[in-house]
């Protein structure tokens, strides 16, 4: 509404309206509607070009953010190009435009990653990290997710003792910029969680990922996506324990929360669904547990291919089930 009064009053084209609409594209984006967000970007973006020139640094800024949102609403053939010419401006910005150019990095990085491209997606997160070191230096906050990152990369490329202590650095690094029992924390205490449960560490799995569990429910909603994430991974911890009956109200909410969030055919909600199979298999509900397992592994072959660890996993629970 005050988007539209603006309009009414000063015209389509005024600078206040660009402002106006940069706040409504990232409130639409962080609160789960990137395609909303992305028309938003698209609408700024050709008023801004109209007025400042198609090399202008906030040109870059939008693009950048409409990249994120193409990214996240899963269109990163749209979002490449996107990017490449928002970095393209940052550069043309020299020492100015380096923390730009770092988000930018990042975001292409998410691109390559997510298409399997894991020597990409490093080397940018690489000159990524390298930027943040030297605007924000260390300890920070950027840092720390540069690391994370990095970690993520190697973690799904197989690496995952470089991935842990990637992992390791940056869960540190964010306990001494925040505190210790800041909920950003829980990222890496649920990356490490999964790095202990892949090497067979399941106790220590369920330590790490009780942990993070418990930072999140202090700071988030009861049915945010990230608190699914953690009960995910506890979950599946307490199942190959043998506490399959701890681990089903678990895996139950945290099903629900990942359809509620992402639908029911997403992958991250056929990886949930993968975890409760299994934990229904062990507690002799056979039949619907096959079914869930079987149904997971189709979405997460079909959505993150076969190489993929979260398709490789749900592929052996299912194998291990019979």
């Amino acid at each position: 509404q005050s988007l539209e009064r603006q309009q009414r009053l000063f015209g389509e084209d005024d600078p206040r309206l660009t402002i106006t609409r940069s706040v409504l594209a990232h409130v639409l984006h962080r609160s789960g509607d990137p395609a909303q967000a992305a028309q938003v970007y698209r609408d700024n973006l050709a008023a801004q070009e109209r007025m400042l020139g198609a090399s202008h640094p906030q040109v870059g800024n939008t693009l950048n953010g409409l990249g994120a949102a193409l990214y996240d609403g899963g269109r990163d053939e749209d979002a490449s190009p996107v990017l490449e010419r928002a970095l393209a401006i940052f550069e043309g910005l020299g020492d100015q435009g380096r923390a730009q150019r770092s988000s930018a990095l990042g975001n292409l990085a998410l691109i390559a990653h997510r298409r399997g491209d894991y020597d990409t997606a490093r080397r940018r997160h690489e000159q990524a990290l390298a930027i943040d070191l030297e605007v924000h230096g260390a300890p920070s906050a950027k840092v720390a997710a540069d690391l994370n990152n990095l970690g993520w990369v190697d973690h799904d490329a197989g690496d995952l003792d470089r991935a842990a202590s990637y992992y390791r650095e940056a869960l540190d690094m964010h306990r001494e910029v925040f505190g210790p029992d800041h909920p950003s924390a829980a990222y890496q205490l649920n990356n490490l969680a999964e790095l202990e449960l892949e090497q067979g560490r399941r106790q220590r799995a369920e330590q790490l990922a009780r942990e993070g569990l418990d930072l999140r429910i202090a700071a988030l909603p009861a049915d945010h996506a990230l608190l699914a994430t953690s009960q995910t991974t506890l979950g599946s911890a307490l199942t190959e324990l043998g506490r399959s009956s701890e681990a089903l109200p678990l895996l139950r909410r945290a099903l629900a929360i990942q359809e509620a969030t992402h639908g029911p055919d997403a992958w991250h909600t056929a990886d949930t669904r993968s975890a409760l199979g299994a934990c229904l298999v062990e507690l002799g509900d056979r039949a619907a547990g096959l079914s869930m397992l079987r149904s997971s592994h189709e979405t997460l072959l079909r959505d993150r291919g076969p190489d993929d660890r979260r398709t490789r996993r749900a592929l052996r629970r299912l194998e291990d089930a019979g």
